[in-house]
């Protein structure tokens, strides 16, 4: 029987993912390569001092980072108020992570099975060298792409689709691979730090997915098809084709981790309120 004190919290996350193993908790791991949901764990239990599990929406990969991860745990006895978890929080852990929110929701909400849609995007620094501010935030990318034929090949996504082709190698085969893709756009995006830019050609290039779902490595084999389209490797219509033929020998390379983020993810607005 579940205890009328207990609690269920909520927190939005942001980090960069360079200096982990990945969102997982993995038993025989590098004991400096530790998890996020390890490293927030910890933390939050030194503050409640209760035992813990940190449920995260999905599980991001080694070096990919996020900016609206969400994640939620259940307090049993603790009442330790949600602001005071967030102000202790930020002391107790690595400056690559930061909790950006705690907050209340409702006993039936779920940080990964109530999530309606998410966001991702992946980013390319396009220019000689990556800024100092986007060192393992962006894949620098030397040579300009051809824009129009990506967001050709980007509009082809949109919809329900098998991703078979663009699957991470060693994902479990019996996982059911169609997916609904809502929205797919390519466009430039401010750099995002305080200051002047000379004329020297350098752009931040941001492909933005939301979907219902994605499977492992997806995203990052939808941009690494996007970056051959855009270098002119293959032409546009090889995407639709790939998604039709369910054929990965079609698609383009699954692109570094770092320029990929977790940005939003979505939830019905009722299990959001305790």
């Amino acid at each position: 029987m579940i205890s009328s004190s207990t609690r269920k919290l909520a927190l939005r996350i942001s980090y960069l993912g360079a200096p982990f193993c990945g969102w997982q908790k993995q038993a025989g791991l590098d004991e400096n390569l530790p998890s996020i949901q390890q490293t927030l764990e910890t933390a939050i239990e030194s503050i409640v001092q209760e035992k813990i599990q940190l449920t995260g929406s999905g599980r991001t990969d080694a070096g990919v980072n996020a900016s609206g991860q969400i994640a939620h745990f259940q307090l049993q006895e603790s009442r330790v108020a949600a602001y005071g978890i967030f102000r202790g929080l930020n002391s107790r852990i690595p400056e690559s992570i930061r909790v950006l929110e705690v907050f209340p929701v409702h006993s039936d909400f779920h940080a990964q099975r109530s999530a309606t849609h998410k966001q991702y995007s992946y980013y390319w620094l396009m220019g000689r060298v990556v800024p100092a501010h986007l060192v393992g935030r962006a894949t620098l990318q030397p040579t300009e792409f051809d824009l129009l034929k990506m967001q050709s090949a980007a509009r082809d996504l949109v919809g329900k689709h098998d991703f078979k082709a663009f699957q991470g190698a060693g994902s479990n085969e019996k996982i059911e691979t169609v997916r609904e893709i809502l929205s797919a756009d390519l466009d430039y995006v401010p750099m995002g730090v305080p200051g002047v830019w000379d004329e020297s050609g350098v752009k931040l290039l941001r492909f933005r997915v939301v979907g219902t779902g994605f499977l492992k490595q997806m995203v990052r084999s939808l941009a690494g098809t996007l970056a051959w389209i855009g270098e002119g490797r293959i032409p546009p219509e090889q995407m639709a084709q790939a998604l039709k033929l369910r054929d990965r020998s079609l698609i383009g390379p699954t692109l570094l981790p770092d320029g990929l983020w977790l940005e939003q993810v979505h939830y019905p607005a009722d299990l959001l309120r305790p």
